[in-house]
């Protein structure tokens, strides 16, 4: 609960400075922040998903080595520490290399919603709860998403749609339908 807190409020606070720089910006700088903010792939180059590679994929390498880390930490606290893990550790680790990865992806493509929250979801739902293959068929559906959606923006008009736009159409429903489901599933609701 306090990681959620302190999600709410560092986004509040970074929130209130990007205000304050669409309040100061000119209107060209204006239009560009907005387009950032609903993400895209129209800007990306090859020395950007150079740059991209380089820091991803080493931490992806890492936080898939450290995949049955995270089974044990998914048993709770308690039940890892009496397996010989320390939990401190590990989470900072996870955590800043779960940061890292998801700031310099937005850096260059903007921010594109609901990809890192629908993606994982479907990877467990398809290949169960290990972490060593959720997280390897997190990163495909995540990509096949990503370009079945840049796809339908590049298509449905003759202007390209904001990639953030599609995934947001998409990617609502799908979880408001898993939460109803499982729902259902786990509480007769």
């Amino acid at each position: 609960m306090a990681l959620v807190l302190s999600g709410i409020i560092v986004g509040a606070i970074f929130a209130a400075v990007v205000g304050i720089m669409k309040y100061l910006a000119a209107d060209t700088q204006l239009r560009e922040i907005t387009f950032w903010m609903m993400g895209g792939l129209y800007y990306a180059t090859w020395s950007d998903a150079l740059l991209n590679l380089a820091v991803v994929g080493p931490v992806f390498s890492l936080l898939w080595f450290l995949g049955w880390h995270m089974n044990l930490l998914s048993l709770g606290d308690e039940e890892a520490r009496s397996l010989g893990l320390d939990d401190a550790v590990f989470r900072f680790v996870i955590i800043t290399a779960a940061a890292l990865t998801a700031a310099v992806c937005v850096s260059i493509c903007g921010i594109i919603a609901w990809v890192g929250l629908m993606t994982p979801h479907a990877a467990r739902l398809i290949f169960g709860p290990d972490n060593r293959w959720v997280l390897p068929g997190a990163a495909m559906l995540g990509a096949i998403y990503l370009l079945l959606c840049d796809t339908l923006a590049r298509t449905l008009t003759a202007a390209e749609i904001p990639l953030g736009i599609v995934t947001s159409i998409v990617g609502a429903p799908y979880l408001l339908w898993l939460r109803r489901s499982k729902g259902r599933a786990l509480y007769g609701l």
